[in-house]
Formats: C-alpha cells, structure tokens, sequence
C-alpha cells in the first residue's frame, strides 16, 4: 500500500511508538487490515489521531482473522454506527471459479467452496499422513519456475508446520538444484510471544534466552541496539542475570523497570543459500526494514558470515549475521494464516488439515482461498472431515451438522455397497 499511495508505510505497532510530532495540517493516517487491531490499540491509534489532527480510515474485513488480543475493536465500531463504506464486488480474482470458491467460503459454505474449486478454481489433494502431504506440497512448490515461487504463496495454520514444511522445501529445491551450493549456518531470533504479565515475571525466562530493549535505559547501562543472554533465573527473588554482547552482567528486576519494552527471543539455526527467500522479522526503523519484508539472498561469505539480500523494493542490504539487528531474519517460504492476510499471489498452496479444530475454521478457510487471484490447492488428510468441521465450526445447528454427517455415511455405506456388487459380479 505503501508503495501505490507512494508514501510512508509502517506498522501500527511502530506507528504508535513513534507517529512523529503533532501537526497544523491535517493529516490522513489509513490503517489496513483494521481487523487485526485489538481494541487496546484502537483506542490508543485514536486518541493518538485526535491529538494529531488526523482522519483514521479503516480498511480491512471483519470476516478475516481477527485480533490476537482483546477485542473486535472494527466490528464494535461499525456496529456503533461508524460511517461505513462497503466494496461488495470482488477484485482480487482473476479466474471465476476461484473468485465463486472464495464467494462460498464468505457464506460459510465450505461444500460449496470445494465442489467450485474442483470445477476450476484450483484443487483439493487428499494425502493422510503429514508427513507426506507436506512432500507432497514441496514437491509441487519445487516443480514451479523461480518466476511463479514470487507469485506463489504457502500456508500451513501452525508455527511448528510451517518450520517443517520450509524445511521440506528448501531440501527440494536444494535437489533440484534451485538454491545454490555454498551454505552460511548462523543462528535467528525467534521470538517467544510473551505477554506483558509474563514479561514481569522471572519464571518466564530460560537460560540462553536472548533479550532486547525498544528504548535505551541509560541509567542501567542498556541500549536498544544491544541482545541481552539470560545466564541466571532467581524466580524466588524475581531477578534475571543478563549479559551484554561485551560480556558485562546487568541485574534485570523485571516487575521495577523495562518488561514493557521487552521482547524475548529463543535462538534457532538459520542456512542461508543464494536463491533462499527471506524476510525480516522486526521492526527496524534506523536500518528502514519492516517486519515482514521480503528479499532474496543474492550472494553468501561463509568465511564473513555475510549475505547480501536484495529486497522486492530492488534495494540491496548487507547482512552480518554476528549482529544483533540482523539475527532477525527467517526463510519466507511458507506462512501462517495470520501473516498471509493481506497478501496477494497467482496461486495458493495451504494446508488445512481436518484435525486442527483450533486452526482450521471459517475464517482461516476465506483467507487462505481469497489470497489467490487464479488458482487454490487446499491439501488435506481427509476431505469429508475438513468440510464438515468447517460446517460446524461456522456455527451450523446441531441437527443441521447431524443430517450432514448421516449422508455422509449414507454416501459411504452406498459406494461400499457398489464396490461389493462389483466384485461379486467379477
């Protein structure tokens, strides 16, 4: 959005930190993805906007993903009698079946969704075991040109699925000679999600666990450029022992001072290849990089430990993996429903997997189709039970779900009782 309105673009977390000095004129801050807004934040984003003089548009979809935190903050609002304006007909998709797939899955008609993307709109691909659905989905990604990798995006719902699945791909296109093979084995912050009650509290630290400030506390000795190592955990006294990149040790009180502007990292392996998709994972307003910007790795020195990736932006940046800033950095390969609302791509490949009741709902189900402008491929271990969990899940009656389940069994009992004629007949 950035880049059509050409103008400044950030995230509303790092907005709110720092939405610059008030102004006589009048400003227009528009917000995408409203629906992703906790009411905390919305309540902080407009009382910020009022002192600003600026005008806050809202864009998003209350029938996507919501907020991780409390609230439905855009939905309260539009049902509060904000003025509203409402695009009906969809854009996005270029092929008819897939915008009609997409149509259905807003019904909360899942049935419906899968019969149209078996007419044309993409695919479903019924595999039972993951760990072969997931081979399965490499396979395909790798069998694609580099061209339609950009324009091709991956979901699978959980964290722990979509490390796996980006090794799997990876491993792929390393066979098919698809990345290059020199190899840089460094080390990633992850971060552990912390929230702000467990930042206070010692027993939500581990040794090794990495530490990072948003501001400077100057009278402690901490920098917001520096990585702080938890090496002690006195949960009794509820007091962290942490030590700087220069070796000096800092006595942490987190309930007295800093756990606000904390965010707690674990580290993880990272290989980076030339041809490895990657995208930063923090916000870094002095190095101009946003969490979640893409790039691809361009050249690798695994002497230095340096890489150079290029952004879609066509600038270059410089990556020295011993420094803090730049530890924050992943394999852009497969996303989760949450990071993939919002993007666009030709094609779609998602897991969606009939267990994953937690997962795997209405919601989770119109992103991962409507991320698509021609084609959908939905893999899965078992079609009749993905298609009936996102019946219920989409908040059909009891007896509506009951009926729907006892045809299925009709239907099944019918086909078993084909197959037996059939081979008495043989």
């Amino acid at each position: 959005m950035g880049d059509a309105l050409d103008s400044r673009a950030d995230t509303l977390a790092r907005h709110l930190l720092a939405p610059g000095r008030p102004s006589s004129q009048p400003q227009l801050w528009i917000v995408d993805e409203a629906s992703l807004v906790s009411a905390k934040d919305m309540a902080k984003l407009l009382s910020t906007a009022q002192s600003h003089r600026a005008r806050v548009l809202l864009v998003g979809d209350v029938k996507q993903l919501g907020s991780i935190e409390a609230g439905a903050a855009f939905e309260q609002l539009q049902e509060a009698g904000m003025e509203t304006a409402k695009l009906t007909t969809i854009l996005r998709q270029t092929n008819a079946h897939t915008k009609a797939a997409v149509e259905a899955s807003l019904e909360g008609n899942a049935k419906k969704a899968l019969e149209v993307l078996d007419r044309g709109g993409g695919r479903v691909v019924e595999i039972a075991g993951r760990e072969a659905r997931f081979a399965q989905i490499a396979e395909n990604y790798a069998a694609l040109s580099t061209e339609e990798h950009q324009k091709t995006l991956v979901i699978e719902p959980s964290r722990e699925g979509r490390d796996n699945l980006t090794q799997d791909i990876r491993k792929k296109l390393i066979e098919r000679g698809q990345l290059g093979a020199e190899a840089l084995n460094a080390t990633k912050f992850v971060s552990k999600d912390l929230t702000k009650a467990e930042a206070k509290r010692a027993e939500s630290y581990e040794l090794d666990d990495i530490v990072r400030f948003t501001k400077d506390y100057a009278d402690k000795g901490v920098s917001r450029h520096g990585a702080y190592r938890v090496i002690q955990a006195d949960e009794a006294k509820n007091v962290l022992t942490l030590q700087g990149e220069r070796g000096r040790d800092l006595a942490w009180h987190p309930r007295q001072w800093g756990a606000g502007q904390a965010q707690l990292y674990r580290e993880e392996a990272l290989e980076l290849r030339v041809g490895d998709r990657v995208q930063f994972t923090r916000n870094d307003k002095a190095a101009k990089r946003v969490n979640g910007q893409l790039g691809e790795v361009i050249t690798i020195d695994s002497s230095q430990g340096l890489a150079r990736v290029k952004l879609q932006s066509n600038r270059i940046e410089t990556i020295t993996l011993e420094r803090a800033r730049d530890r924050h950095l992943s394999h852009a390969y497969v996303s989760t429903a949450f990071a993939a609302q919002g993007r666009t791509a030709d094609r779609v490949f998602a897991n969606a997997e009939s267990s994953a009741t937690h997962l795997l709902e209405q919601k989770s189900f119109y992103v991962a189709l409507s991320r698509a402008k021609a084609e959908s491929v939905l893999y899965t271990d078992d079609r009749s039970k993905m298609q009936l969990g996102l019946l219920e899940r989409a908040g059909m009656s009891a007896r509506s779900v009951q009926e729907r389940r006892a045809d299925m069994q009709d239907a099944k009992h019918k086909a078993q009782e084909k197959t037996q004629g059939a081979s008495l007949a043989l």
